[in-house]
C-alpha cells in the first residue's frame, strides 16, 4: 500500500507542475487579439509573422500609430490551437530598422491558472484518488454471506448491501478524477490530445451510465431481497442456502 501511495504522490507532484502556467500573457482560442507598443524612434511598426504552435505564419499587419503608440488587433482565426504564440514585429524610422517580439500563451478559457486554484484542483484530486484507493482497500473485506467449502451460505451478514453501494461510489469517483484531469488537460494545460481523450472516456462513462444505472438499481434491489430470503430460511431453522 505504501508503495502505490508513493507512486501516487509523484504522479500528482507531475500533475502539478504541469498545471503551473507559462510567463506569458494568456488569450483566448479564436478570439481576436487587441494589441499595443511603444516605440519610441520608430515612425512605422509593422507584424510580419507568428510563430505558432504549428509553425511560422506570415500576416504582414500594419499596425495604426498614435503618437509613440501603436496598436491594432490580429483574427482570432490564427489562434485556432493551445500553445504559446510569438508575434513578430518590425519597426523603422524610415533609415533604421529594429526587430523585436511579444507573445501570448493561448487556451481555452483565456485565463491563467493561478497558484491557488492549482492548490484546489491538486488537493481536490488527493482526495478523490485516496477516496478511491481507500474504498479498493476495504472492499474486500466488506461484510458479506459466510459460505462453506461446498458454496452453500450458512451466515447471513445484514451489510451485504454495502458491497453494490461501494461499487457505485467508487465508479462516480473514477468519473469525477477523469472529469477533472480532462477539462484541466484541455483549458489549461497545452495537453489537448490528453483533455480530449480523457473527456472521450468520461463522455463513453456518463453514456454508459443509461445501462449502468438500471442494473445497479436491480443488483441492490435483488440482494436485498435474497438476503431478506436468507434471513427467513435461516430462522425457519435451515441449516445451509446454496
Amino acid at each position: 500500500m505504501g508503495k502505490e501511495i508513493k507512486i501516487l504522490f509523484l504522479l500528482l507532484l507531475l500533475f502539478s507542475f504541469s498545471l503551473v502556467s507559462a510567463d506569458y500573457l494568456t488569450h483566448q482560442v479564436d478570439k481576436d487579439l487587441e494589441f499595443s507598443f511603444t516605440s519610441n524612434n520608430a515612425t512605422q511598426c509593422n507584424i510580419t509573422s507568428i510563430n505558432t504552435p504549428n509553425g511560422r505564419v506570415a500576416i504582414g499587419l500594419e499596425t495604426t500609430r498614435d503618437g509613440q503608440d501603436f496598436y491594432g488587433s490580429i483574427s482570432g482565426s490564427n489562434f485556432s490551437s493551445m500553445g504559446d504564440y510569438c508575434f513578430n514585429i518590425v519597426c523603422s524610422d524610415g533609415v533604421n530598422y529594429e526587430t523585436g517580439n511579444f507573445c501570448r500563451s493561448v487556451n481555452y478559457t483565456g485565463q491563467k491558472l493561478e497558484m491557488p486554484q492549482t492548490i484546489m484542483y491538486i488537493v481536490v484530486l488527493f482526495f478523490l484518488i485516496g477516496l478511491l484507493i481507500y474504498l479498493l482497500y476495504i472492499y474486500p473485506s466488506l461484510p458479506q454471506n459466510e459460505v462453506n467449502d461446498d458454496g452453500y451460505v450458512i451466515s447471513v451478514s445484514q451489510l451485504t448491501y454495502l458491497r453494490p453501494i461501494a461499487i457505485g461510489f467508487m465508479w462516480l469517483i473514477l468519473m469525477a478524477i477523469t472529469f477533472i484531469v480532462s477539462n484541466i488537460s484541455i483549458a489549461y494545460i497545452q495537453a489537448g490530445f490528453l483533455g480530449n481523450f480523457l473527456f472521450g472516456i468520461w463522455t463513453i462513462m456518463m453514456y454508459s451510465n443509461i445501462v449502468i444505472l438500471p442494473l445497479w438499481v436491480i443488483w441492490i434491489i435483488t440482494t436485498a431481497l435474497r438476503q431478506a430470503k436468507l434471513k427467513e430460511f435461516f430462522e425457519r431453522g435451515g441449516m445451509n442456502f446454496q
